[in-house]
């Protein structure tokens, strides 16, 4: 098996890999910003529930669970969310780290031979 020095470093196969994670990690992102917005969104709606229980005078109970559960889902929904800032800031990150030495492109023209030439071949 060869070493990792010895392979190309972008192969076919490094290269179909990258793009995967990528997806992947972009479907992460618009999953978990989609599910902490429904997540706030829950617990919006279970204290609004809290709310209406403590002014109809129920028992205690009823809105006692439903202040816990707007508590849980607001605490996962910001969870979520923090977790869908650091997905998104991987994706930002570069791909691949810039050469130690940078490239020497004094051997390469501008192209302008290629428009004398078919100017030649008028």
């Amino acid at each position: 098996m060869p070493r990792d020095s010895d392979t190309p470093e972008l192969d076919e196969r490094r290269i179909r890999q990258a793009a995967y994670q990528r997806r992947a990690l972009l479907r992460a992102r618009f999953f978990m910003g989609l599910s902490s917005i429904a997540c706030i969104a829950g617990s919006v709606d279970a204290l609004q529930y809290f709310l209406g229980g403590i002014i109809a005078h129920q028992k205690w109970m009823f809105p006692a669970l439903d202040l816990l559960a707007a508590i849980v889902l607001f605490v996962t929904g910001l969870t979520l969310a923090r977790h869908a800032r650091m997905v998104h800031r991987a994706l930002k990150q570069p791909k691949q780290q810039p050469p130690a030495k940078p490239p020497d492109f004094t051997g390469l023209s501008d192209g302008s031979q290629h428009a004398r030439k078919l100017d030649e071949m008028k």
